[in-house]
Protein backbone atom coordinates (compact mmCIF):
# COMPACT_ATOMS: atom_id res chain seq x y z
CA UNK A 1 0.00 0.00 0.00
CA UNK A 2 1.55 3.31 -1.10
CA UNK A 3 -1.20 5.72 0.04
CA UNK A 4 -4.44 5.38 2.01
CA UNK A 5 -6.34 8.53 2.97
CA UNK A 6 -9.73 10.13 2.44
CA UNK A 7 -11.28 7.09 0.78
CA UNK A 8 -8.51 6.77 -1.82
CA UNK A 9 -5.85 4.05 -1.87
CA UNK A 10 -2.87 3.69 -4.17
CA UNK A 11 -2.04 -0.02 -4.32
CA UNK A 12 1.15 -1.65 -5.56
CA UNK A 13 1.10 -5.43 -6.00
CA UNK A 14 3.29 -8.11 -7.51
CA UNK A 15 1.48 -10.24 -10.06
CA UNK A 16 2.09 -13.28 -12.20
CA UNK A 17 0.32 -13.62 -15.53
CA UNK A 18 -1.00 -16.96 -16.73
CA UNK A 19 1.77 -16.94 -19.35
CA UNK A 20 4.31 -16.82 -16.50
CA UNK A 21 4.96 -13.15 -16.97
CA UNK A 22 5.72 -11.42 -13.67
CA UNK A 23 5.62 -7.76 -12.82
CA UNK A 24 4.49 -4.95 -10.56
CA UNK A 25 0.99 -3.47 -10.96
CA UNK A 26 -0.19 -0.17 -9.54
CA UNK A 27 -3.82 0.86 -9.33
CA UNK A 28 -6.16 3.14 -7.39
CA UNK A 29 -8.92 1.90 -5.11
CA UNK A 30 -11.82 4.18 -4.11
CA UNK A 31 -15.06 3.81 -2.20
CA UNK A 32 -18.24 3.14 -4.27
CA UNK A 33 -20.00 6.09 -5.85
CA UNK A 34 -23.42 6.87 -7.25
CA UNK A 35 -24.49 8.98 -10.19
CA UNK A 36 -28.02 10.29 -10.46
CA UNK A 37 -29.76 11.27 -13.71
CA UNK A 38 -32.77 13.40 -12.66
CA UNK A 39 -35.78 13.79 -14.97
CA UNK A 40 -38.66 16.19 -14.30
CA UNK A 41 -42.33 15.38 -14.84
CA UNK A 42 -42.20 17.34 -18.11
CA UNK A 43 -39.28 15.23 -19.36
CA UNK A 44 -36.40 17.66 -18.86
CA UNK A 45 -33.04 16.40 -17.60
CA UNK A 46 -31.36 18.17 -14.68
CA UNK A 47 -27.58 18.53 -14.80
CA UNK A 48 -25.17 20.47 -12.63
CA UNK A 49 -22.19 22.70 -13.34
CA UNK A 50 -19.42 22.29 -10.79
CA UNK A 51 -15.80 23.40 -10.66
CA UNK A 52 -13.44 20.43 -11.08
CA UNK A 53 -10.00 21.25 -9.72
CA UNK A 54 -7.90 18.87 -11.91
CA UNK A 55 -9.49 20.35 -15.06
CA UNK A 56 -9.39 23.94 -13.72
CA UNK A 57 -12.84 24.67 -15.13
CA UNK A 58 -16.55 24.26 -14.52
CA UNK A 59 -17.78 20.92 -15.85
CA UNK A 60 -21.30 19.94 -16.88
CA UNK A 61 -22.23 16.66 -15.23
CA UNK A 62 -24.86 14.87 -13.13
CA UNK A 63 -25.26 14.82 -9.35
CA UNK A 64 -22.83 12.32 -7.89
CA UNK A 65 -20.90 11.37 -4.80
CA UNK A 66 -19.49 8.67 -2.57
CA UNK A 67 -21.54 6.12 -0.69
CA UNK A 68 -20.90 6.96 2.94
CA UNK A 69 -20.24 4.35 5.62
CA UNK A 70 -23.51 2.71 6.67
CA UNK A 71 -25.41 3.98 3.62
CA UNK A 72 -26.98 1.96 0.85
CA UNK A 73 -26.41 3.13 -2.71
CA UNK A 74 -30.08 4.20 -2.89
CA UNK A 75 -29.72 6.31 0.25
CA UNK A 76 -26.59 7.91 -1.21
CA UNK A 77 -28.35 8.65 -4.50
CA UNK A 78 -31.27 10.36 -2.74
CA UNK A 79 -28.93 12.35 -0.47
CA UNK A 80 -26.69 13.53 -3.32
CA UNK A 81 -29.69 14.54 -5.43
CA UNK A 82 -31.10 16.63 -2.59
CA UNK A 83 -27.78 18.16 -1.54
CA UNK A 84 -26.61 19.15 -5.02
CA UNK A 85 -29.89 20.16 -6.72
CA UNK A 86 -32.44 20.81 -3.95
CA UNK A 87 -34.65 18.29 -5.74
CA UNK A 88 -36.13 15.02 -4.55
CA UNK A 89 -38.35 12.13 -5.64
CA UNK A 90 -39.62 8.81 -4.38
CA UNK A 91 -38.92 7.04 -7.67
CA UNK A 92 -35.34 5.89 -8.23
CA UNK A 93 -34.52 3.22 -10.81
CA UNK A 94 -31.27 1.32 -10.33
CA UNK A 95 -29.61 1.00 -13.76
CA UNK A 96 -26.65 -0.96 -12.44
CA UNK A 97 -22.98 -0.34 -11.81
CA UNK A 98 -20.00 0.15 -14.11
CA UNK A 99 -16.23 0.40 -13.69
CA UNK A 100 -15.07 3.97 -14.47
CA UNK A 101 -11.48 3.00 -15.44
CA UNK A 102 -11.19 -0.76 -15.26
CA UNK A 103 -7.42 -0.98 -15.78
CA UNK A 104 -6.39 1.68 -13.26
CA UNK A 105 -9.25 2.12 -10.78
CA UNK A 106 -11.04 -0.42 -8.58
CA UNK A 107 -14.42 1.15 -7.90
CA UNK A 108 -18.08 0.48 -8.53
CA UNK A 109 -20.08 3.47 -9.76
CA UNK A 110 -23.83 2.86 -9.77
CA UNK A 111 -26.29 4.83 -11.91
CA UNK A 112 -29.77 5.78 -10.72
CA UNK A 113 -32.50 7.32 -12.86
CA UNK A 114 -34.58 9.69 -10.70
CA UNK A 115 -38.04 10.19 -12.22
CA UNK A 116 -40.46 13.08 -11.56
CA UNK A 117 -38.03 15.12 -9.45
CA UNK A 118 -39.48 18.13 -7.64
CA UNK A 119 -38.11 20.94 -5.43
CA UNK A 120 -37.75 20.36 -1.71
CA UNK A 121 -38.65 23.05 0.81
CA UNK A 122 -35.45 22.77 2.82
CA UNK A 123 -32.04 22.03 1.38
CA UNK A 124 -29.61 20.33 3.75
CA UNK A 125 -26.65 20.55 1.40
CA UNK A 126 -23.48 22.07 2.77
CA UNK A 127 -22.40 25.67 2.18
CA UNK A 128 -20.07 24.75 -0.69
CA UNK A 129 -22.76 22.88 -2.59
CA UNK A 130 -25.33 25.63 -2.12
CA UNK A 131 -22.96 28.32 -3.40
CA UNK A 132 -20.80 26.54 -5.99
CA UNK A 133 -23.12 24.16 -7.82
CA UNK A 134 -25.48 25.49 -10.49
CA UNK A 135 -28.34 23.38 -11.85
CA UNK A 136 -28.96 23.27 -15.59
CA UNK A 137 -32.19 22.08 -17.24
CA UNK A 138 -31.98 20.40 -20.65
CA UNK A 139 -34.54 18.85 -22.96
CA UNK A 140 -33.75 15.52 -24.58
CA UNK A 141 -32.73 17.33 -27.79
CA UNK A 142 -30.64 19.73 -25.73
CA UNK A 143 -28.88 16.82 -24.08
CA UNK A 144 -28.12 15.25 -27.48
CA UNK A 145 -26.82 18.62 -28.69
CA UNK A 146 -24.60 19.08 -25.62
CA UNK A 147 -23.04 15.67 -26.23
CA UNK A 148 -22.64 16.20 -29.97
CA UNK A 149 -21.03 19.63 -29.50
CA UNK A 150 -18.74 18.42 -26.70
CA UNK A 151 -20.30 20.69 -24.09
CA UNK A 152 -21.12 17.59 -22.06
CA UNK A 153 -17.77 15.81 -22.02
CA UNK A 154 -17.50 14.43 -18.49
CA UNK A 155 -16.77 10.72 -18.89
CA UNK A 156 -18.80 9.65 -15.86
CA UNK A 157 -21.81 11.66 -17.04
CA UNK A 158 -21.55 10.13 -20.51
CA UNK A 159 -21.47 6.62 -19.04
CA UNK A 160 -24.52 7.41 -16.90
CA UNK A 161 -26.57 8.89 -19.74
CA UNK A 162 -25.62 5.98 -21.99
CA UNK A 163 -27.23 3.62 -19.46
CA UNK A 164 -30.32 5.84 -19.34
CA UNK A 165 -30.58 6.04 -23.15
CA UNK A 166 -30.37 2.25 -23.40
CA UNK A 167 -33.12 1.90 -20.80
CA UNK A 168 -35.24 4.45 -22.70
CA UNK A 169 -34.77 2.56 -25.96
CA UNK A 170 -33.07 5.52 -27.65
CA UNK A 171 -30.79 3.24 -29.67
CA UNK A 172 -33.67 1.35 -31.27
CA UNK A 173 -34.58 3.23 -34.42
CA UNK A 174 -34.26 6.97 -35.04
CA UNK A 175 -33.42 9.67 -32.52
CA UNK A 176 -36.54 10.27 -30.42
CA UNK A 177 -38.38 13.55 -30.11
CA UNK A 178 -38.82 15.23 -26.74
CA UNK A 179 -42.34 13.84 -26.35
CA UNK A 180 -41.23 10.36 -27.35
CA UNK A 181 -38.26 10.66 -25.00
CA UNK A 182 -40.51 11.56 -22.09
CA UNK A 183 -42.86 8.72 -22.88
CA UNK A 184 -39.97 6.29 -23.07
CA UNK A 185 -38.49 7.60 -19.84
CA UNK A 186 -41.73 7.14 -17.92
CA UNK A 187 -42.38 3.80 -19.63
CA UNK A 188 -39.22 2.43 -18.06
CA UNK A 189 -41.41 1.87 -15.02
CA UNK A 190 -43.20 -0.87 -16.95
CA UNK A 191 -39.99 -2.92 -16.85
CA UNK A 192 -39.29 -2.39 -13.15
CA UNK A 193 -41.19 -2.94 -9.92
CA UNK A 194 -41.66 0.72 -9.02
CA UNK A 195 -43.71 -0.15 -5.95
CA UNK A 196 -40.70 -1.90 -4.48
CA UNK A 197 -38.39 0.93 -5.47
CA UNK A 198 -40.71 3.53 -3.94
CA UNK A 199 -40.99 1.54 -0.72
CA UNK A 200 -37.21 1.29 -0.48
CA UNK A 201 -36.94 5.05 -0.96
CA UNK A 202 -39.50 5.77 1.75
CA UNK A 203 -37.72 3.47 4.16
CA UNK A 204 -34.26 4.86 3.41
CA UNK A 205 -32.50 6.09 6.53
CA UNK A 206 -30.44 8.98 5.26
CA UNK A 207 -27.17 9.80 6.98
CA UNK A 208 -26.64 13.55 7.09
Amino acid sequence: MKYDKYGLKVVEENFEHELNKQGLYRYIEMVPQVRVVPVTESGDFILIQEFKYPQDEYILCFPAGSVEKGETSLEAAKRELEEETSLTTETFIDLGAYHPMASTLRQDAKVFLAINVRPILMNNGDTYERSNIKTVKASLEGLFSAIANNRLNDGQALAAICKVFVAMGCFHGSKPSADAGLARTLAIGDRFDLRSINEDAKNARLSR
